[in-house]
């Protein structure tokens, strides 16, 4: 009895202890994140009140980066767009053309058989049956 009451007493202190480590480093990392804003936003108004003053040799500051940055995905989303309707008018198109292709494939698998099995790369014969049609028949 005495052992389970100290069970008790050392798991709700270690659970205790889990729960502020996490908040600590919760913490710790909330203050990194406001440091790394409010460097950011010092850096921000050195730039925009100096006017020599650049972030870099294209950006004079922040707000300029990241308008380009912004207007850099617009124009790949406005691609991908493009690229897309492209895509969906010409679904017909690709649809019949791929149809053909697997037309074309399994009659040279079939040719490919003939010839292994020793014929003579033949593949068909003229039907003779069908009236007013001129029909060749593919032998499987």
């Amino acid at each position: 009895m005495e052992r389970e009451r100290i069970d008790k007493d050392i798991g709700s202190t270690f659970k205790e202890y889990k729960e502020s480590e996490s908040k600590f480093h919760q913490n710790n990392i909330q203050s990194e994140i406001y440091e790394s804003f409010s460097s950011r936003i010092n850096s921000e108004a050195k730039h925009v009140s100096n006017p020599e003053k650049r972030l870099s040799a294209e950006f004079k500051s922040y707000q300029e980066f990241f308008n380009a940055k912004l207007r850099q995905q617009e124009n790949v989303m406005k691609d991908l767009r493009a690229h897309q309707r492209h895509i969906k008018d010409n679904s017909d198109n690709f649809g019949t053309q791929m149809q053909l292709f697997k037309d074309l494939r399994s009659l040279l698998d079939v040719k490919r058989k003939t010839v292994a099995e020793g014929g003579d790369g033949l593949v068909g014969y003229q039907d003779e049956q069908a009236r007013g049609f001129d029909r060749f028949v593919v032998r499987d």
